[in-house]
């Protein structure tokens, strides 16, 4: 690495914010990965997405992983092709005097890994475990500055449930599932502080069905049937439309529409 590069790789580490959840804390060994393969491998083994990979190699200044194509067509011999996957591609460039670049399309030619350096295990300390489970692991990792993956790995070495499984089955009393599908998911949702999203997905992995007032008062409503809400009285409207009463009734309430005002007798 010339110290041109060497500077602008220091400067561009120096520069992340460890305090964004979405930024990778990159090291050097990530850096010596740039540009070696597509930016679509990368990101794979890195677990980020493609457009993170690039936008970190433009601003390190590294070219984009192509194959020259003079040296993709030279001999090897049965020595250098020895050293594929035994030796680190930057080495193998070095004694045969090509760039990385083609070491690493060769190698993935023939279909051989690369040497996977040693990476030295992270230090979990006593504070850091016992926060293992206590919240999602997502929210663990942005708390810490580092990937889900590793949180996540952690808490199955030591055994630790993951915390949505026993929060999000805590919750689901009996009072709460013989209410499934009788009232509309949003207001179960806002009952139990959680997203509409979680209790359609219970009710659906369940197959618990929406209650056939509950589907008719999810169909689009005309103007011509909502001008009459709370001018006709629920019973009334039903049964012009060909609905349940409870449907009616649901729409108007929804609609922050009072009832209709009783005429005496």
């Amino acid at each position: 690495m010339t110290k041109e590069k060497a500077k602008r790789t220091k400067s561009a580490l120096s520069a992340r914010r460890p305090n964004n959840p979405k930024r990778l804390r990159w090291n050097e060994a990530q850096v010596a990965l740039l540009g070696t393969r597509s930016d679509a491998e990368v990101a794979r083994i890195l677990g980020l997405t493609p457009g993170a990979i690039t936008q970190m190699r433009h601003r390190l200044g590294i070219p984009s992983f192509r194959v020259d194509l003079k040296q993709s067509q030279r001999t090897w011999t049965r020595k250098e092709i020895s050293w594929l996957g035994k030796l680190p591609d930057s080495e193998i460039a070095r004694r045969i005097g090509i760039s990385q670049t083609t070491v690493a399309w060769k190698r993935r030619k023939l279909r051989i890994a690369a040497i996977q350096p040693k990476r030295p295990r992270r230090a979990w300390s006593a504070e850091e475990i016992r926060l293992l489970g206590t919240r999602p692991d997502t929210e663990i990792a942005r708390l810490l500055g580092i990937s889900r993956r590793l949180v996540y790995a952690k808490r199955l070495e030591l055994g630790i449930t993951n915390f949505n499984a026993e929060h999000f089955g805590s919750i689901w009393t009996p009072e709460i599932k013989a209410r499934l599908g009788k009232v509309p998911d949003k207001i179960i949702a806002k009952e139990l502080g959680i997203k509409k999203g979680r209790v359609a997905a219970y009710r659906a992995r369940h197959r618990i069905p929406y209650s056939e007032s509950l589907q008719h008062a999810r169909k689009k409503w005309s103007k011509k049937w909502l001008d009459k809400l709370g001018k006709v009285p629920d019973g009334v409207l039903a049964e012009q439309i060909g609905l349940t009463r409870s449907a009616v009734r649901y729409q108007r309430v929804r609609c922050g529409i009072p009832p209709a005002a009783r005429k005496n007798r």
